[in-house]
């Protein structure tokens, strides 16, 4: 099993004090104290946690982004890296969101050995990581981070997963690298990933990151300011176009769109 770092200085009588029990009882309470009813609902609707929806069974507390961001900065720093699974495996999706975003925090600022940790801990518990806001909050941060200096041969793992939020990871985890300027590793990605069948797969990452790392690659090759240069076929879409239409834009970028080709379709190859 793997073992939580020494490195991270935990000294006094508070972190003394919170085991991972105890800690991640603390975190819920907190969550559930802070939860509206209404805004729970909203959530509810907006997530698709009916009966065949992709985030059936997920349960909100109502809380808002000011206060999960404010609940993970007083806790990040004395929350162990292995009391997250414990957080993971709360039926809440505030909980489960409040776990990532420490292990994110927590991988940032972690010695090596706890970032291992972390990142192998993350893949073991894909399963709790199943909407796609936990997705986009956690796989850039920890998945991404990670392969920035490993082998990436896991993303094609996971793009090849039968579960959605793995295959959505692997292309999300991939925006790490084009904020670095790389770029291959997204387009081969968005490539597995554009015949999916998921509009969750489709709607935003595969095309989008696909779309971001083409142009981000062109304006770096021909351009000094933030405005793309053309592409051969037609004028650049701006980033907000791409997320209306991504999957044209994944296949422009793939190669696989020609300039007569209507919007959205793309040739099978």
């Amino acid at each position: 099993m793997l073992q939580a770092s020494a490195a991270v200085d935990f000294s006094g009588e508070r972190a003394q004090k919170m085991t991972m029990a105890s800690i991640a009882e603390t975190i819920a309470r907190r969550i559930a104290a802070l939860g509206d009813p209404v805004r729970a609902l909203g959530a509810s609707r907006y997530f698709k946690t009916g009966p065949g929806e992709y985030g059936e069974g997920d349960i909100f507390a109502g809380v808002t982004t000011p206060q999960m961001r404010a609940l993970v900065k007083e806790f990040w720093r004395d929350t162990a890296w292995d009391a997250v699974p414990e957080l993971l495996a709360s039926p809440v999706h505030e909980v489960r969101s409040a776990g990532l975003a420490i292990w994110v925090k927590r991988y940032e600022k972690g010695a090596q050995d706890e970032r291992e940790a972390i990142y192998a801990s993350y893949l073991a518990h894909t399963s709790r990581i199943n909407n796609w806001d936990l997705v986009d909050i956690s796989a850039p941060g920890i998945v991404g981070a990670h392969l920035l200096e490993s082998p990436r041969g896991i993303l094609r793992t996971l793009a090849k997963s039968p579960f959605l939020w793995e295959r959505r990871i692997a292309i999300i985890a991939t925006l790490a690298f084009i904020r670095k300027g790389e770029f291959d590793d997204t387009l081969e990605i968005a490539a597995l990933l554009k015949t999916d069948h998921e509009d969750l797969i489709h709607k935003a990452p595969a095309g989008c990151c696909a779309r971001w790392a083409s142009v981000t690659a062109r304006c770096s090759k021909h351009s000094s300011n933030n405005t793309p240069p053309p592409c051969p076929a037609r004028p650049c879409a701006t980033p907000s176009s791409a997320w209306r239409n991504p999957l044209a834009n994944a296949g422009w970028c793939a190669g696989n769109i020609g300039p007569n080709d209507e919007v959205g379709a793309v040739r099978r190859v």
